[in-house]
């Protein structure tokens, strides 16, 4: 192996010092939300956005769809003749809306027009469908129900005063939110079976799951209160709610008690839609970005234990997230400083002081035997800075 290449180029204390780095970086803050990726590809507003673990599907307002995969545009969907504003695809169909007040049904693989309906008089504002049905919304006020396989319009919905600007529906029942400030609940006969009118301004996004529903208005996500201008985006689960707004800015909340957990910068213009999983966020917006942010730091369940091999439970958090404390306490450091071993025999290679570390590798048939079987799982010693610190690594590092 070239000891002139990798980590092999330093010194014994310049090795040190990288370890403390890594150690040190262990108690600062870990933000969640590093940008993974941007996708360039739109030549105006992204407006709306699907995506899973192999691809991203976009509306922009340059009136196509694209589909993404890894990373590029492996498709591109001609047939809008105004701006996409709305989606929601399967493994086999697109469905897409838009402010030429038609909706599409796309073939997924081909991208070929399988249906395209007409009934709105004005722009497509938010859709949803499962199976063979679909329920659009738009702004000349209407909710309508359709049937994807023949495209006919069963149902219309009427009773909102003004756009009705989104709509989501479960088993039997259809929920819509509107600029009126009301959100109506129906069923899918058409009949109106409450009004819930307690909003004080017109309600913009809304997502539904079982008997919550989360809307989003200027400045508020339901009474989550932290956006700067108009919420025009939500998504939520159990734990988290996250929001785009015309701030720039994606937030993401503690569902359960409102705070605000991080705030994430990255667009430079309105953030027009957001979704996320477990692992990633995908946000678009007026500068025709998309950004795919990371979701899996930052973000532990306190009560999420890591069990070292002592048997002792330590909570996640401290030692993946921003816990102010710690950043109070001594350095620690853990070598097993009392122990100082000249030479460790393993098999078929023996460690000796002055080796080169790439002798030290161990045959990969071969077990790795505990070089300190007779020694507790850590020592510990405290040490007041980073100096002392990288003196203990670099005399353990010296063994």
């Amino acid at each position: 192996m070239d000891e002139n290449k990798g980590l092999f180029k330093y010194t014994e204390q310049e090795r040190a010092k990288i370890a403390v780095k890594l150690l040190l970086s262990l108690s600062k803050p870990v933000l969640a939300g590093i940008i993974v990726s941007e996708l360039h590809g739109h030549e105006d507003a992204v407006y709306t956005l699907q995506f899973d673990d192999q691809k991203i599907i976009s509306g922009s307002r340059d009136r196509t769809i694209k589909i993404w995969e890894n990373g590029d545009v492996s498709k591109t969907l001609l047939g809008h003749k105004a701006s996409v504003l709305c989606l929601q695809y399967d493994k086999d169909i697109i469905v897409s809306g838009s402010s030429d007040c038609s909706v599409i049904v796309w073939d997924i693989y081909t991208g070929n027009i399988l249906r395209h309906l007409f009934s709105h008089s004005e722009p497509v504002l938010n859709l949803q469908f499962k199976d063979n049905i679909l329920v659009t919304c738009s702004r000349d006020k209407t909710i309508k129900i359709w049937d994807i396989q023949t495209g006919t319009v069963l149902k219309t919905l009427i009773g909102h005063t003004s756009a009705v600007n989104a709509v989501q529906f479960q088993e039997d029942l259809i929920v819509s939110a509107s600029g009126d400030q009301t959100i109506k609940l129906w069923d899918f006969n058409g009949n109106l079976i409450k009004t819930l009118v307690q909003y004080t301004r017109g309600i913009v996004c809304m997502q539904l799951k079982g008997n919550l529903i989360v809307t989003g208005s200027s400045h508020l996500v339901d009474s989550f209160v932290g956006h700067s201008h108009l919420v025009r985006s939500i998504q939520f689960d159990k734990r988290k709610l996250v929001s785009s707004s015309y701030d720039h800015t994606v937030k993401i909340w503690d569902i359960k008690n409102g705070k605000l957990i991080h705030d994430l910068k990255g667009h430079t213009d309105s953030v027009l839609k957001v979704q996320f999983n477990d692992t990633k966020i995908v946000s678009a917006g007026h500068d025709k970005k998309i950004i795919v942010w990371d979701f899996t730091v930052g973000l532990d369940d306190p009560q999420d234990k890591l069990v070292l091999s002592n048997g002792k439970q330590v909570p996640l958090q401290d030692i993946t997230n921003n816990v102010k404390q710690r950043q109070k306490d001594k350095l620690e450091c853990k070598v097993p400083k009392q122990v100082k071993v000249k030479e460790i025999p393993y098999p078929d290679s023996p460690i000796t002081k002055g080796t080169r570390i790439s002798d030290k590798l161990v045959p990969t048939e071969q077990p790795v035997i505990d070089p300190f079987p007779d020694q507790p799982d850590v020592f510990t010693e405290m040490v007041d800075s980073e100096d002392e610190l990288i003196n203990a690594i670099a005399e353990f590092v010296k063994m």
